[in-house]
């Protein structure tokens, strides 16, 4: 009996989190933060030094906190062929299949079977 050479069974399925682009709200917003928390610190020039610092400290923090926060999710679906070989789809939302699932390959889109 021939193998049909568009199926396989899927080996994994893996979560892939990239961080997205930061738009500088996150520095923005902890800029001011900061500098309204170090502008109650000490008096004259000491204080203009502290807001200063905190609105320096609280902009590289709110960015650093975006970054973590501004993070998309796709699906890697990797399927072992009847051949042996091993081929990868990508998914923007989680796919409803499984593993161990058997599958059809039909170009780049997967089904159950």
């Amino acid at each position: 009996m021939a193998q049909d050479p568009n199926s396989g069974f899927i080996a994994a399925i893996n979560a892939i989190q990239t961080p997205e682009p930061a738009t500088g709200i996150g520095a923005v917003g902890g800029a001011v933060a900061g500098g309204l928390l170090g502008n109650q610190i000490g008096q004259g020039r000491g204080r203009t030094i502290a807001t200063i610092a905190g609105a320096i400290g609280g902009g590289l923090a709110g960015n650093g906190i975006e970054h973590e926060v501004r993070r998309s999710t796709t699906y890697q679906v990797q399927v072992r062929m009847t051949d042996g070989t091993y081929r990868n789809f990508t998914y923007p939302t989680q796919p409803q299949l499984a593993v161990g699932e058997r599958v059809h390959v039909d170009g780049d889109t997967l089904n159950a079977s």
